[in-house]
């Protein structure tokens, strides 16, 4: 199968360098430009899967490189900008730009973007977009040829327009559709009547889709640019994700299960099915993200080998989860996530060299590589990526010398 190809188009370098980094750690093959003009003639050249994109290039608006990429091309845009008013986002939206997402952003919101544009990417190429006469998402079943719409096995009783609204939604579901678009398809026109009878039919249309008040939620509304079909996420992730935004904006301890289970549209008793308590739900995302960054080090033996190169991939795994750890193991959380790293990868590496586990000086050896480089990496994760990386890198591989005495004696 063949990999995603991605155009970063960006001219701040530590941004860009992120990006590339998280891609690259991600498997996705890439492209990277600093102005519009490159990144035209990088779109033209190489076609591109999707194209990150910044609005502010120094030598012409991200806007202009939109409308020049849809004059031959549909490929995938997401903006990435630092620009927040609803008229930036509609402008880009407008022009052609399939999601737009503000800066600061979290590495695994834009890895999660990206993953729906390819997902919505599959479908068009194979077809199913337009040969499916079926829509499905959740509880909710479209069937286009008969002109039916079903809720739970339940037929939904829409008026014309409501199911117009419906069927644009999900034929572009997961995809931002300003109210000049959708007033576009459905009326032929955009005026401020037409925007405040869009806003009255998607307010009845949605007591359809969502009768419960802590039900599912099919459409997402972006305040003063339109409306959004959500595809719909298993409840356990759900949950999860609930948390995390929760979690960004207060500690553990002033997180209710109600608050919760408010933010992602469940009940109580789907709650506990899945934890017994809010501290419970933190044990698992924790654990989960620990595996996922021990189990992205491909080679945990190179600690002892191999140092240098051993921080490396340790960096390149903390990368991967940056923002999601920063949100998690922040207040009375913040020295837990090393010490977490530290027992699973230690525990890795006495299952090859068990001899170790009770050597004082090997345990220390490996603290001060593991959690060193953790904790420079987060003082000093503002300046230029690749360099802090290095500097880390050759650090850590300094205490070789140390690790080859103790392997010696344990061999001899």
């Amino acid at each position: 199968m063949n990999k995603t190809l991605i155009l970063v188009v960006e001219d701040d370098r530590p941004i860009r360098n992120l990006i590339v980094t998280t891609l690259k750690t991600h498997d996705y093959k890439y492209l990277a430009a600093e102005n519009g003009f490159s990144a035209i003639l990088e779109a033209s050249s190489h076609n591109p899967d999707i194209v990150l994109l910044d609005l502010g290039l120094p030598d012409m608006e991200g806007v202009e490189v939109i409308k020049k990429i849809r004059t031959w091309s549909n490929m995938p845009i997401i903006v990435i900008s630092a620009r927040s008013e609803d008229t930036d986002k509609i402008e880009a939206l407008d022009a052609g730009a399939d999601d737009y997402i503000t800066k600061p952003f979290s590495v695994e919101e834009l890895l999660a973007r990206i993953r729906v544009t390819q997902r919505r990417l599959a479908v068009m190429q194979s077809g199913e977009q337009i040969e499916s006469s079926v829509f499905e998402n959740g509880g909710l079943k479209i069937d286009y040829t008969a002109g039916c719409t079903y809720l739970k096995g339940e037929e939904l009783h829409l008026t014309p327009i409501e199911y117009k609204l419906l069927c644009l939604l999900s034929r572009n579901v997961g995809k931002v559709l300003t109210h000049t678009y959708i007033t576009q398809q459905i009326w032929g026109r955009c005026s401020d009547n037409d925007v405040a009878s869009l806003r009255v039919f998607m307010a009845t249309l949605r007591k359809k889709l969502e009768p419960e008040k802590n039900g599912v939620q099919y459409i997402q509304t972006h305040i003063g640019i339109g409306y959004r079909m959500l595809r719909i996420e298993k409840t356990e992730r759900g949950i999860k994700n609930a948390f995390i935004e929760l979690r960004s904006r207060k500690p553990l301890e002033k997180i209710t299960v109600k608050e919760l289970c408010e933010s992602a549209r469940i009940n109580k008793s789907t709650f506990y099915a899945h934890y017994k308590d809010i501290y419970d739900l933190s044990d698992a995302m924790e654990e989960e993200v620990v595996q996922s960054i021990a189990n992205s080090i491909q080679h945990p033996e190179y600690l002892l080998e191999h140092p240098a190169e051993f921080a490396r991939e340790l960096l390149m795994a903390y990368i991967s989860q940056n923002s999601l750890t920063a949100i998690l193991f922040s207040g009375s959380q913040a020295n837990h996530f090393a010490d977490s790293i530290e027992r699973s990868i230690k525990q890795m590496i006495f299952e090859k060299y068990p001899e170790f586990e009770e050597d004082t000086a090997m345990n220390v050896m490996l603290s001060f590589c593991i959690q060193g480089s953790y904790h420079a990496y987060q003082k000093n994760r503002s300046g230029d990526i690749m360099t802090v990386i290095d500097v880390i890198a050759g650090m850590t591989g300094a205490v070789r010398p140390m690790y080859e005495e103790r392997l010696g004696e344990s061999r001899s």
